[in-house]
């Protein structure tokens, strides 16, 4: 099985490939830093507090 893209599969069509939707950051509910997203998945990594690592993860409920 092969996987493809969205971008090869509306090349294939002769569609426009769809825009990646803008992805806002959250704020951790362990420390208050910014979570940052993972390109290309719904994982959400906290960054921490300046001189205060966090290793705080979520999920969002859609991509």
């Amino acid at each position: 099985m092969k996987t493809v893209t969205m971008n090869e599969l509306a090349k294939t069509y002769g569609v426009e490939a769809p825009k990646p939707a803008h992805v806002r950051n959250k704020v951790c509910k362990k420390c208050g830093g910014i979570m940052t997203n993972v390109p290309g998945t719904n994982l959400f990594v906290c960054q921490g507090n300046p001189g205060k690592p966090c290793d705080n993860t979520t999920l969002s409920a859609a991509m």
